[in-house]
């Protein structure tokens, strides 16, 4: 028993001096703990900063998807007044006439069935929000205005305009009528009578351009295209009429077959110069006809 207990007593003995050997021994610490301890804490600061960021842009999308969500909502539930307060619309020139338009769009658009599927933050003023509208996905511009966002509608072209405003212009157009003066390379001029698609799902256009000049041709692309909730449709084959016509003389005159449009209203002739060279522009006037 006394063996046992002094064989204990050494052992303890021999630990208290290495003990005391291993504790007076100065720690240093390694390159590499030095490392790790120096490049953590200004790690944290980006982190934080991208969080915040982040949480800024989800929050600038977030809100431009709301303006959209409830612009869709107020148009399927024929709420006009609250459509019209959420929008920036260039296309017309009073709220009377904005409304009127709006209640025909929500009679010939299934605006439930119209889907917010995402969007893109582009400023911090601008955000592109996506939509998905019979399978089709299209981007629609939502800005910040003053405190509010708004959804962008209309194009700011003078020419859509004025064919969504015909009453508020002196023209001389007929029904399914369209003229056009002096026409240059580039301008686009819209047809100020819109018209209706029936069964044949075509349309057909006739009529007569001229430059005023024999060496020089008069150039214009037709197309149709329908006036829509978010802005102009295209429906047909853009059709390119080069060459001048004159106009006391129909045997002379363009015709032009636009097919695959779909039966219904809203539709319009949309004109776009093509004649070179610079300086030089197309007059004319033609009519448009359905089946």
């Amino acid at each position: 028993m006394k063996k046992k207990w002094f064989t204990l007593l050494a052992t303890l003995t021999m630990v208290a001096a290495l003990g005391t050997s291993v504790s007076a021994a100065p720690v240093v610490p390694s390159a590499d703990s030095v490392t790790a301890v120096s490049s953590a804490s200004p790690s944290d600061a980006p982190a934080k900063d991208q969080a915040t960021s982040a949480a800024a842009v989800d929050q600038s999308e977030q809100d431009a998807q709301k303006v959209v969500t409830k612009y869709l909502t107020a148009m399927h539930e024929k709420n006009f007044s609250d459509a019209v307060s959420l929008v920036k619309d260039s296309r017309y020139l009073s709220e009377e006439k904005q409304i009127q338009k709006y209640e025909e769009y929500s009679n010939r658009t299934d605006f439930d069935k119209i889907e917010v599927v995402g969007a893109q933050k582009e400023s911090n003023s601008s955000v592109a929000v996506t939509i998905k509208e019979d399978g089709e996905k299209k981007d629609l511009k939502v800005i910040k205005d003053g405190e509010e966002w708004k959804l962008v509608l209309g194009d700011s072209n003078p020419a859509t305009v004025k064919a969504l405003n015909p009453s508020e212009f002196s023209t001389n157009a007929a029904v399914d009528y369209y003229r056009l003066s002096g026409v240059q390379y580039g301008t686009v001029l819209i047809g100020g009578d819109a018209f209706s698609v029936g069964s044949s799902h075509s349309a057909t256009i006739k009529g007569w351009q001229d430059t005023g000049y024999s060496d020089v041709k008069a150039v214009n692309r037709y197309e149709i295209v329908q006036d829509v909730w978010n802005g102009w449709k295209e429906w047909s084959v853009p059709q390119k009429v080069s060459g001048n016509s004159a106009e006391n003389d129909s045997s002379s005159w363009y015709s032009k077959s636009f097919d695959g449009i779909p039966a219904g209203s809203g539709y319009h002739i949309r004109i776009t110069g093509l004649t070179t060279p610079d300086g030089y522009g197309a007059s004319g006037a033609g009519n448009v006809y359905v089946n």
